[in-house]
């Protein structure tokens, strides 16, 4: 890995470039590494949520929806987080 030594919030950066460069496996991979270095990082699901979400992959978001809301209830994401999950239910 490039010298983020280990470093979750480095992991969730390279995801959002890799991302924002149009490579959504290798977003989602650094995603997952974030997550299994700090499972309790709100910012890290949400931000997995959101990419997940935009994929397509509705139910895999809803997870990492939920627990950011589980983690960060008061986040001023939360609401807009909420919504997207009861729409996914309809």
């Amino acid at each position: 890995m490039e010298n983020d030594h280990g470093d979750p919030d480095a992991r969730v950066f390279l995801a959002l470039i890799a991302e924002a460069q149009g490579r959504p496996e290798e977003a989602a991979s650094r995603f997952v590494e974030a997550l299994e270095l700090r499972p309790w990082d709100p910012t890290a699901h949400f931000n997995f949520g959101r990419h997940l979400h935009l994929r397509g992959l509705h139910n895999e978001a809803r997870e990492h929806f939920r627990e950011f809301l589980r983690l960060a209830p008061g986040d001023p994401d939360a609401e807009g987080v909420r919504r997207l999950i009861e729409e996914g239910k309809r």
